[in-house]
């Protein structure tokens, strides 16, 4: 089940090359192309997030599948703001190929949350037992992790100025013992940003010496404790950020940390993929 609209220019899909030309250098997207047509398929490893947009001779269309959290039509809304900007594209819904007219992101999302609560629920309805294996979190929850996962690296280039391109450790969600739990991974060496929504840090231990295997948890009370006043507040995302002059201090209280914390391998944990969770609690106004 997937959501399947339209995007062309004066009633026809972009130009090959053009379409080509704007995929094949961002990042995320790789390119397949074909004799009759190609297709741009976008992977986000961090945020979970995926869909396509194929290019036909006569159709250009998004591939944007159902029954996934809300944060895939946010992120897919953005993505494509820039290519129908780029190239000058109308939009046309997937039950009216004909019906042309400006894309609209806050639209298009209000859509893709309809047509997915939708899908969901006619799953529930017919199908219960497809839903058995799927995790509901809080939708808050969900998006507050997206915003991270998605927003944190461009965030955190602007507000340190010691890293032009910081490393950003994604959240994701896992059983830990059979309870939902999102964690991020950290060196027990350095913590370069924390965001609230994690409510694990598994630290590696770095340098000589280090095994591969021992992976320590450590919850977030813990960290707050260890490490209180050694990093800076970016508050748009809830996050505390340790930058240079407090790199040596948060690298000794994590030190600390690793060796009190139990090990990994102590709790029964299993991560959860994106396409496995869904939204808890009915959509609201973004």
């Amino acid at each position: 089940m997937a959501w399947e609209p339209f995007f062309g220019k004066d009633g026809r899909p972009p130009d090959r090359q053009a379409f080509v030309h704007y995929f094949e250098d961002r990042y995320d997207y790789s390119v397949e192309a074909g004799t009759q047509g190609c297709a741009a398929n976008y992977v986000n490893e961090s945020s979970g997030v995926y869909f396509s947009v194929g290019w036909m001779p006569d159709v250009c269309q998004l591939r944007l599948n159902y029954v996934r959290p809300e944060f895939f039509g946010f992120e897919a809304a953005i993505e494509l703001q820039d290519f129908v900007d780029t190239l000058g594209l109308a939009f046309a819904p997937e039950d009216d190929p004909d019906a042309w007219r400006p894309f609209d992101a806050d639209a298009f999302l209000d859509e893709w949350i309809r047509l997915n609560d939708a899908a969901i629920e006619e799953i529930r309805a017919d199908h219960p037992d497809a839903l058995a294996e799927m995790v509901f979190l809080p939708r808050a929850d969900l998006r507050s992790i997206w915003l991270w996962n998605y927003y944190g690296p461009d965030a955190l280039a602007t507000f340190i100025d010691d890293y032009a391109n910081p490393t950003v450790s994604p959240v994701s969600a896992y059983r830990v013992n059979g309870r939902p739990a999102y964690l991020m991974t950290l060196s027990d060496r350095f913590a370069i940003a924390v965001p609230d929504i994690a409510t694990g840090i598994a630290l590696v231990r770095e340098g000589d010496g280090k095994a591969d295997d021992d992976i320590r948890l450590v919850h977030r009370t813990e960290f707050a404790a260890a490490t209180a006043g050694l990093g800076r507040r970016l508050e748009e995302f809830d996050a505390t950020v340790f930058d240079a002059p407090s790199a040596p201090d948060a690298s000794a209280a994590l030190a600390r940390l690793f060796d009190q914390a139990p090990r990994l391998d102590d709790f029964d944990i299993e991560r959860i993929p994106f396409e496995q969770i869904l939204d808890a609690d009915p959509a609201t106004d973004s």
